[in-house]
């Protein structure tokens, strides 16, 4: 039996594949309570609009869904341009946070940490975690 008012985070992720989003999923149910479920999709969606309009014309996406009991960890990486060293606390000193500041202030609602890696020509990865 499910957990009333859980969702299966893998149904979310599943509808953001596309030809250039890989998704790697568990085999069985990721069972979330329903607001996180929710968050945690938005916030993958948040990371891949930030590769569609940053990343590069041609970059591609991936995104991994791990289930380790008492934790869910959901990784949005890309093979696109990276981002410079500093740019991120540049755009961050002009206000340009919206995305980046989004994907946080999700995880952190929910308990959670968003830790961003990236490196120029490296791509980015969003490494999303939330404990159950």
């Amino acid at each position: 039996t499910t957990d009333v008012g859980a969702t299966d985070l893998r149904a979310l992720l599943s509808r953001r594949a596309d030809d250039r989003v890989s998704l790697s999923l568990p085999g069985t149910p990721v069972l979330l309570e329903q607001r996180a479920a929710a968050e945690l999709d938005a916030a993958v969606g948040n990371a891949l609009d930030n590769v569609r309009a940053h990343a590069g014309a041609h970059a591609r996406a991936f995104v991994l869904c791990e289930d380790l009991g008492d934790t869910v960890t959901v990784s949005v990486r890309d093979d696109g341009v990276g981002i410079a060293a500093g740019r991120l606390e540049e755009a961050a000193r002009q206000g340009h946070v919206g995305v980046s500041k989004s994907i946080v202030d999700r995880l952190a609602a929910l308990g959670g940490s968003a830790v961003l890696h990236t490196e120029v020509g490296e791509g980015t990865e969003w490494e999303l975690s939330i404990r159950r």
